[in-house]
Formats: C-alpha cells, sequence, structure tokens
C-alpha cells in the first residue's frame, strides 16, 4: 500500500521563535529546544552530542509553540536528517527550522520504519533533492513536498523489523566510530613519543 504521508501523519512547521521570543521584561518560561546538533548525533553525522539548546519563551505566547510528543519525527528542512522522539526528548520545543511528523496510527506506521525511510531510501532522498528551495548555498525542503511525499506502506513485521535493524545499526554505527577515534588518539600519542626519542612499549 503506497500512501501521501500527509494521510498518514499529521506534518505541521516548528515554531517561528521571532514570533514567541521573550524580552527581558516578560513574564518568561526557558524551553529546551531540539536542536540541528541533537538529530546530527542520532543520525551518526557527528560523535559530539552538544549542549542543551534553550529558548525563553513568553508565556502567554506558549500556545503558539510546537512541543515533540513521544514517537513524533523531526525533520530538517535544511539537513533533511530526521530523528525519532523517545521519552528522553520528549515535551522539547521545536522550532522552525524542523517539521514536526505526528503519525496518527502507529499501529499502521512504525515511526522508526518512517526515520529509515527519510534517512536511508535513496528513492525519498531523490525526492528531496528535487523538491528543495533557494539558493544553492542554503537549500530548505518545501513543506508541501513533504506533505505529498509517497510513503510505502508494507506490514508492520516488516516495518518493526527494519526499525528494530536500523536503531542496531545506529547504535554499532556511533560506536565504531568511536573506537575509531579513539584509536587515532592512541596512535597520535604513540608517534608523538617516538618522535620525541621516548621508549615505549606498545605491549604495556
Amino acid at each position: 500500500m503506497i500512501l501521501k504521508l500527509s494521510e498518514l501523519a499529521d506534518i505541521s512547521l516548528g515554531t517561528i521563535l521571532t514570533r514567541v521570543n521573550a524580552e527581558p521584561h516578560d513574564d518568561a518560561i526557558e524551553a529546551e529546544t531540539i536542536s540541528m546538533q541533537e538529530v546530527s548525533y542520532y543520525v551518526g553525522k557527528t560523535d559530539i552530542k552538544g549542549d542543551v539548546l534553550y529558548s525563553k519563551i513568553k508565556r502567554s505566547k506558549i500556545h503558539f509553540c510546537e512541543f515533540t510528543k513521544i514517537n513524533d519525527i523531526v525533520l530538517g528542512l535544511t539537513s533533511r536528517s530526521a530523528m525519532v522522539i523517545d521519552c528522553s526528548r520528549e515535551n522539547k520545543l521545536i522550532a522552525s527550522n524542523f517539521l514536526r511528523i505526528r503519525i496518527h496510527d502507529t499501529n499502521l506506521l512504525n515511526p522508526t520504519y518512517l526515520c529509515w525511510l527519510l534517512n536511508e531510501n535513496q528513492a525519498i532522498k531523490n525526492y528531496f533533492e528535487n523538491s528543495k528551495q533557494g539558493t544553492a548555498a542554503v537549500s530548505v525542503l518545501k513543506t508541501q513536498y513533504v506533505r505529498e511525499m509517497m510513503i510505502e506502506v508494507i506490514s508492520m513485521d516488516e516495518q518493526n523489523k527494519i526499525a528494530n535493524f536500523y536503531m542496531k545499526y545506529l547504535e554499532k554505527y556511533r560506536v565504531d566510530r568511536r573506537l575509531a577515534e579513539l584509536n587515532f588518539t592512541l596512535n597520535k600519542i604513540i608517534i608523538n613519543k617516538y618522535y620525541k626519542g621516548e621508549n615505549y612499549n606498545e605491549n604495556k
């Protein structure tokens, strides 16, 4: 079964922060905010989680803000990288450099399977490339194109298998990258010791 994403999920642009940002004299709340660094870490593009990002929001404007719920997907409009929201990222503010995708029925469409499609499926990557707007230096996805994107809804058993494999793959990929980084650092230390003429026993 192939359906438009808009038939499977509610898709909204994140909060335009300039409309809700608090001034020093305002009654404000501090909202933890989804960051590009966080999404990049999730998909394995960086090993650095980054600092927690906060935004100060006028309390009177809170109803204009988009916040995450468990199983939401946030999709970067410039990075074109997607992340599934788990309990550790619930109730975070979503800024307007992201789309919020909220699946209507997670018994029909597994959020992690959809995230895998958005991040890894070549047909969807090609679709994204053809739907960008803006200059070559700063190009963004067209929201309407995301809504009209066709999604193959396979059996839940197959979706769950792909989702489980994808999460294990991401975790292994992050571990492998970290090990490679540590090995590179260790070799730099060894080389520097030899260069300085120090005796170094690699078997220690």
